[in-house]
């Protein structure tokens, strides 16, 4: 009876069930701070609580540190206009606050990264009820919310959850566009939204611009679709999609340095004008690739390291590919071997998360199925495919791939709770009925 209660509680009140997750993150990232002060692993975790396999943090806390000293000088113009990386800017807000209480460590930034770790809680739950329901809301959540490596990698100093909430907040934007009959009242609050889930993914990742415009004009794409299928046009919808993508392609994003490398233009399959939009397209996609094979050597999990894009024709025969890696990497090869960052207890994590993760893409499969004819099912379905594709095709670290492809493999576990809450539902209305017929 008391879980029972606890269940009732918690659907009445959610915020309960945000504050067992704020106790649960503070209970995580005490856990790891504590074994990086006490040197219990020293390879994985250093006495400031960063780990090896957020590396990163060890140049992003010294930055933050320098941006502190420029807020306590009340050098706030010189803060705002330096081009420091735009979450060590947010970090260095925390910890103007935190620093002389804790010093300089992971529980520096943890009330930000608490707030952002319940924000993308709060977006996984309002995403998938109004994709799957309420049901698959709450299952979904709480797998989001106890995924081991995406707990840990919310402790350290790294972009990736203001990415996620960026991520998460436009698809949310997008599916109530394709869904809900949005009167201009709530269709300028979808806009609003919109506007600051694009700023934010571009300070955050200003790279993924392209991944995410390409979402973008792909959910504009099914809302015509859907206009002419149900033959209902709703101008409200229609304009706050159109805001939305203007927005998308008119806000300004920061620069992106990228590797040069030559692209050969008479093996351009395309056959577009070198200077043309379509081939700067393919030239971005090798560059960027360029440069993850140049950042990412020395790293212990690499994958086709040598292959190269000279043409767009080498990009093309290269999509199956890319969507296997996108879709399943790391493979069982790479489960069980100790990792440089990560260890041998890291590499088995990844190897259990990746076997619930093949378990959730086929659960996706038959939710898809299911849903067939909702347009704002397939929104998740093409918005997945996008993302993994672009990850599979640009990304040969196979530990970044790893914690870049969160915003996507959140849409997979989302369609997978629906499709898992639908079979067990057949299941009991099909067992309530044998019962009707027994008696």
């Amino acid at each position: 009876m008391r879980i029972e209660n606890l269940k009732a509680t918690l659907k009445r009140s959610p915020q309960f069930a945000l504050a067992f997750a704020a106790i649960f993150h503070l209970m995580i990232v005490l856990t790891v701070f504590t074994v990086g002060r006490l040197g219990i692993a020293p390879k994985q975790f250093d006495r400031d609580g960063i780990g090896d396999f957020a590396s990163d943090g060890h140049i992003h806390k010294p930055v933050m540190d320098s941006l502190i000293d420029v807020l306590r000088h009340g050098e706030f113009g010189s803060w705002i206009q330096t081009r420091e990386a735009f979450h060590v800017k947010v970090f260095s807000l925390a910890g103007l606050i935190m620093e002389p209480l804790v010093g300089s460590n992971i529980l520096t930034i943890e009330p930000l990264n608490l707030l952002c770790y319940l924000a993308i809680l709060t977006l996984t739950f309002t995403l998938a009820r109004t994709v799957a329901g309420s049901r698959a809301a709450w299952l979904a959540t709480l797998i989001v919310a106890f995924w081991p490596s995406l707990v840990l990698h919310s402790t350290q100093f790294l972009r990736d959850p203001l990415v996620l909430i960026a991520t998460l907040m436009l698809f949310t934007v997008l599916v109530l566009i394709l869904k809900q009959k949005l009167n201009w009242r709530r269709a300028t609050g979808v806009v609003g939204a919109g506007a600051a889930a694009i700023y934010l993914a571009w300070q955050s990742r200003p790279e993924m611009w392209l991944v995410v415009t390409a979402i973008i004009f792909v959910a504009a794409l099914l809302l015509v679709a859907k206009i002419a299928v149900t033959r209902k046009i709703i101008a409200a919808n229609l304009v706050a999609m159109a805001a939305v993508a203007a927005l998308a392609i008119g806000m300004p994003r920061p620069a992106v340095g990228v590797v040069s490398m030559p692209f050969s233009h008479d093996v351009d399959s395309s056959g577009a004008d070198p200077d043309s939009g379509l081939a700067s397209i393919w030239r971005r996609v090798a560059t960027a690739r360029s440069s993850f094979i140049v950042a990412s050597q020395g790293a212990g999990s690499v994958t086709d390291e040598n292959i190269r894009f000279n043409s767009s024709a080498d990009i093309v025969r290269y999509v199956p590919r890319a969507l296997e890696i996108g879709y399943f990497a790391p493979f069982p090869s790479l489960w069980f071997g100790a990792g440089n960052k990560v260890g041998i207890t890291g590499r088995i994590i990844s190897g259990v998360e990746m076997v619930l993760t093949y378990l959730f893409e086929a659960l996706a499969c038959l939710f898809v199925w299911q849903n067939r004819k909702r347009f704002s099912s397939w929104l998740l379905v093409l918005a997945t495919a996008i993302g993994m594709l672009a990850l599979g095709l640009v990304v040969t670290n196979v530990g970044s791939l790893y914690r870049m492809r969160y915003p996507f493999w959140i849409l997979i576990v989302i369609m997978g709770s629906g499709a898992l809450v639908n079979l067990y539902a057949g299941r009991t209305s099909a067992a309530e009925s044998e019962k009707v017929v027994g008696a």
